[in-house]
Order: structure tokens, then sequence, then C-alpha cells
């Protein structure tokens, strides 16, 4: 589903939530820290909201994270992309159903975005809450790539921009290991 460096992310529909945990902590790791505290801080507190299933925290976060940063793509606003992507591609391996998976995605990216930061930021910020993203970062939120073909992909992310493609992953770590905590606090792990 490949289209000028753009792809549909994979719902994951037949993982489980034990390979979501181990793609979350392999995000994290090719991710690297937010270079920024305060992003750290309100992603951080996304990834908590998402262990306990309640999105009342997200605007909170989103308030802190749009427009995070300089650049074309502000950090914070990469953190929240990130996110959004895991929660599309975790959020069935790991319980969420369709309806809160929207309502999270809803939460992410508020209305008035596109007055608060960038307009390329705000786009990409829209295309992951509507499943796509860019090409390496698709591999990465497959569960069925290989150590090699993701290794690869997180080379190519790290060149994507001064910290974008790090805080895309760094985003999706975070929200992949909130979802999985979440299904291992309130399920089997084989969820």
């Amino acid at each position: 589903h490949a289209s000028r460096g753009r792809s549909t992310i994979p719902i994951n529909a037949r993982a489980a939530a034990g390979g979501v945990a181990q793609r979350a902590l392999d995000l994290l790791h090719w991710g690297g820290p937010s270079i920024n505290e305060r992003g750290r801080l309100a992603v951080g507190a996304l990834g908590e909201a998402l262990m306990r299933r309640d999105p009342a925290d997200v605007p909170h976060s989103v308030n802190r994270l749009l427009g995070l940063g300089p650049g074309l793509t502000p950090e914070g606003d990469d953190l929240l992309a990130g996110c959004a992507a895991a929660i599309f591609a975790f959020g069935r391996p790991t319980g969420l159903g369709m309806a809160d998976r929207d309502r999270w995605l809803t939460e992410l990216c508020p209305p008035d975005a596109r007055a608060r930061t960038t307009a390329l930021s705000v786009t990409l910020l829209e295309l992951a809450c509507s499943g796509h993203v860019a090409d390496p970062l698709s591999v990465l939120l497959d569960l069925g790539s290989g150590p090699e073909r993701c290794r690869r992909a997180a080379r190519a992310l790290e060149a994507i921009g001064h910290s974008t493609g790090r805080a895309w992953m760094t985003g999706c770590g975070v929200a992949a290991t909130g979802l999985a905590s979440s299904a291992f606090i309130s399920g089997p792990m084989w969820m």
C-alpha cells in the first residue's frame, strides 16, 4: 500500500500483546530519549493514560506537546504522531476496541491544531491518525517485520529531520508500552 514514501499502518490483527511489548522496547531503544525534558514528561503522561485506558488526560498532554520545539515538524508534534501511529497499529492486539481507538486518535489531533503548529507537522499528525506514515515507520509498526528489516528501517528513520524520525520512534515506543502494559494488567498476555 505504499504511495510516494507513505505506507498504510498495519493493524497487526493476529498479533499478541507480548509482541507489542517487545516491539515497544525496540522502538524506545532505536528512538532514544526525546531531547526535550518537557516533551519527555508530556509523552510519558500519554503512555500512562494509555496504560489506564483513560483518554481524559490526553488534552492536557496534547496541549503541552503540540507545537513544542523548533523546525518544520516540532518534536512535540512528532511525538504525538508516533503515539497516534502506535495506537493505530497496536490497539487491536492489546484489546483496544475500534471506537476507543478512534476516540484516542481524535483527541491526539484537536480541531485547532493548524493554528497551533506548522502545516507540515499537522499534516503528518493527521496522516498518522488516519493510518498512514512514512515507509520505514510502517515497517517498525508491522510485528511481522524481522529483526534485520527493522534495524534498516530504524536507521532510515534516524536520517529523517533533525529529530523527527527518532521522535516518531519514541512516541510509538511510549504508546506501545502503555497499550501492552494495559493488556497485561487487564487480561492474559495472549490477548
